[in-house]
C-alpha cells in the first residue's frame, strides 16, 4: 500500500524463535532453519512468498544465508547477509524495511542466526 509517492508501508508478518542456549546437536544452519519454519508458520506464507531475503549474521561464516534458504527450498531470489555486529539483526530489519518502502520489494524475509563457541569472543578484527 502506498504511503505516498514512492513510499510504500511496511509491516511484520509474523516471527520465529529457537530458544536461546546451548544445541551441541544442532549446527548453525539447523537453528536458522527452524527460526525461519516458525517465522513462516505463524505469518501462514509459502516458502515461495517472498522477494528477497535479509539475513543479520556475524560468525557464521561465508554462506550461511543460502545454507539455510537452500535446506528450506527457498532459493531463486536475492539473498543479502548483514555483518554490523551486535546491530546486524537491526541492520537487516531497516535495509528489508527500506527495501519495500522504496517499492523495490514487496514481501521480504528477514532472520538471524548465531552459534557463539564457549569462552572468550574472538574477532579477527582486534589483534
Amino acid at each position: 500500500m502506498s504511503s505516498g509517492a514512492g513510499s510504500y508501508d511496511v509491516a511484520v508478518a509474523g516471527t520465529g524463535l529457537h530458544a536461546f542456549g546451548r544445541f551441541e546437536g544442532m549446527s548453525v544452519t539447523d537453528l536458522g532453519a527452524f527460526a525461519v519454519r516458525s517465522a513462516l508458520l505463524d505469518a501462514e506464507l509459502p516458502h515461495s512468498g517472498f522477494d528477497a531475503a535479509f539475513c543479520a549474521s556475524v560468525y557464521s561464516g561465508v554462506a550461511a544465508a543460502h545454507k539455510v534458504l537452500g535446506s528450506l527450498g527457498m532459493t531463486g531470489m536475492p539473498i543479502y547477509t548483514v555483518e554490523a555486529g551486535c546491530a546486524s539483526g537491526g541492520a537487516a530489519l531497516s535495509l528489508a524495511a527500506e527495501s519495500i518502502r522504496s517499492g523495490r520489494h514487496d514481501t521480504v524475509l528477514v532472520f538471524g542466526m548465531e552459534k557463539m563457541p564457549a569462552g572468550m569472543i574472538r574477532s579477527s578484527f582486534f589483534e
